[in-house]
């Protein structure tokens, strides 16, 4: 049936009508609501609105960290006064939006507000409380960080808090224990230790040093002396002469203005250099004296000899004594132009001194204390490499470097077994086997503890700078923070 005009123009605008209002509903749509693609489609028909939105992002993140400073007064007034302030940073917020200045409505507004703070605060200046160092500064490693890294390589290890006493580095000591962790420091570095006497003496490192080893290594490193048998006579020379007249310099000073002062082993220390005041003499005598005054020598700096002021004095002259004996014989092997004899005798004579002085160190366990390697390097006394990597790591740690037998082993200690068993029980009468697993589990973490403050990750890591954030990171963050934040 055809409609009048009259009932088509009604029908006409009841359908306009409704379309109408079919647009004005998808227009009035929250923003929330729309998808991430419509959202993207809007920004450039929006330019207004984000423009502005971001103004407030960068107000936002100008503002950070001083923002953050004033919160904090604030916070400390409110909390002294009892008074409830608003914070700072709330009330910028809150004059932005009064001064209507848009807030961010979705998803995506909030997440380019917050990029936009940090770049922001990126870029503001960080203030200078002290002189700002050199771009290329490097700070200069401390005496103990020096040592540490001359003998680390060599495989010693120390408590982490003894290089870097950081807060982790305290807490993972104490979860593992001080003590414990020290003892099983010294046990890994006496075996370090050990193992640089043998590789100093030419013995294998799975070999135990013992005395019977230290002679083998002199008796096969003496048969570059029975070579020196046709040498004929040795004619001392003035630089002998020089060098056994200071073996008793120090008493020769006391008896001036002393005269009658009984000085231990003074009478025996001037008889050993009166028995080598003489013009001459073979080298085949001379090499026997050497070997006996080396053997006199470890007999009084060793033991309980060594305890006796006396007898270490009179050691030690028996020491300068062959020493001085062994230059002379070189200097005369080099005039005779043989280089090669004079070079196997003088890795003999190393290779003896030694040996002599590993045995020395050597303690009836089989173990050297670095301790005492570390005392002759304090006396000026050479070392070779190894035993000087051994002695000044004993020098600068000591605790780390003292014997095992002296400070005994990590095992399970009383704290362990009674925070094992007392957890054990409770677990158990609390039918909570999560307790009870815990407890029991409590050595086993400190053992794991121990093992981690001393892996070589860790103890690479404690000479390594740590790295600082730069102003522009530090600014950013906090502006990102300062973006989060006024979204909550």
């Amino acid at each position: 049936m055809p409609f009048t005009k009259q009932q088509q123009l009604i029908i006409d605008g009841v359908r306009n009508t409704s379309s109408k209002g079919a647009n004005s509903s998808q227009s009035s749509e929250p923003p929330s609501k729309r998808t991430l693609g419509e959202q993207f489609k809007t920004l450039p028909q929006d330019l207004a609105r984000q423009l502005a939105l971001t103004g407030r992002n960068v107000v936002t993140g100008v503002t950070a960290i001083p923002g953050m400073a004033a919160d904090a007064t604030m916070a400390g007034y409110n909390l002294l006064s009892g008074d409830n302030q608003q914070m700072p940073t709330q009330a910028l917020q809150g004059a932005m939006t009064r001064i209507n200045v848009p807030e961010a409505q979705t998803n995506l507004e909030r997440g380019l507000g917050i990029v936009q703070s940090a770049m922001v605060g990126g870029k503001v200046p960080m203030p200078q409380m002290v002189a700002k160092a050199p771009a290329n500064f490097k700070r200069a490693p401390t005496n103990i960080e020096r040592e540490f890294s001359a003998t680390k390589d060599a495989g010693y290890v120390v408590p982490p808090s003894t290089i870097k006493p950081t807060m982790g580095n305290v807490a993972l000591e104490s979860l593992g224990g001080k003590i414990a962790t020290a003892q099983t420091a010294s046990l890994r570095n006496q075996e370090v230790t050990n193992k640089l006497a043998s590789q100093a003496v030419g013995l294998s490192p799975n070999q135990p040093l013992t005395l019977s080893a230290l002679k083998d290594v002199r008796e096969t490193a003496g048969k570059a002396y029975q070579k020196l048998g046709n040498v004929g006579r040795i004619t001392p020379d003035l630089d002998f002469y020089a060098d056994i007249s200071r073996i008793r310099s120090g008493i020769a000073q006391i008896q001036r203005d002393f005269p009658k002062a009984d000085i231990g082993a003074g009478n025996k220390i001037d008889d050993l250099v009166k028995s080598m005041q003489r013009p001459g003499f073979d080298s085949k005598s001379g090499l026997e004296y050497i070997k006996e005054l080396r053997k006199s020598a470890v007999g009084n700096l060793t033991g309980v000899n060594a305890v006796d002021p006396a007898n270490r004095s009179l050691g030690t002259a028996q020491q300068k004594a062959a020493d001085a004996l062994e230059d002379m014989i070189e200097r005369q092997l080099s005039q005779t132009g043989n280089q090669s004899l004079v070079d196997e005798f003088r890795t003999a004579r190393q290779l003896i001194a030694k040996s002599y002085t590993v045995q020395n160190a050597l303690e009836t366990s089989g173990n050297v204390n670095a301790s005492k390697l570390a005392a002759l390097l304090r006396k000026d006394r050479p070392l070779s490499p190894e035993l000087t990597t051994a002695a000044r790591f004993a020098g600068s740690f000591p605790k780390a470097a003292a014997i095992p037998e002296r400070i005994g082993g990590a095992g399970v200690s009383a704290l362990d077994a009674t925070m094992a068993g007392a957890g054990g029980a409770l677990g158990l009468a609390l039918q909570s086997p999560y307790t009870a697993a815990m407890a029991l589990a409590f050595p086993f973490a400190r053992y794991g503890a121990r093992n981690l403050a001393l892996s070589k990750a860790l103890q690479n890591g404690l000479l390594k700078t740590p790295r600082k954030f730069s102003n522009s990171s530090t600014g950013a963050v906090a502006g990102a923070m300062a973006g989060i934040d006024q979204e909550q």
